[in-house]
């Protein structure tokens, strides 16, 4: 029985990292843009470090994908 358990919890920890995702790296929502405008006007006003390097990482997988410059630019903390 505890080998049966520990089976399923390996067998679900996949499903359980996913959970981890950012909400900004999916497309199908179409408040994209109100989300890029958002995290825009918050890292000019923000003087706290560690939220814009939080702010940087999602607007770097945010742009991964369509422009990739761009991500990059965001991905090299300034």
């Amino acid at each position: 029985m505890k080998s049966f358990l520990t089976i399923c919890f390996l067998a679900l920890l996949p499903v359980l990292v996913f959970a981890q995702i950012s909400p900004y790296y999916k497309w199908g929502n179409s408040n994209n843009q109100f989300r890029l405008d958002s995290l825009q006007t918050v890292l000019k006003s923000t003087t706290n470090d560690t939220i814009r390097m939080a702010i940087y990482r999602d607007l770097s997988l945010f742009y991964v994908d369509s422009k990739t410059d761009s991500a990059e630019y965001f991905c090299t903390y300034k």
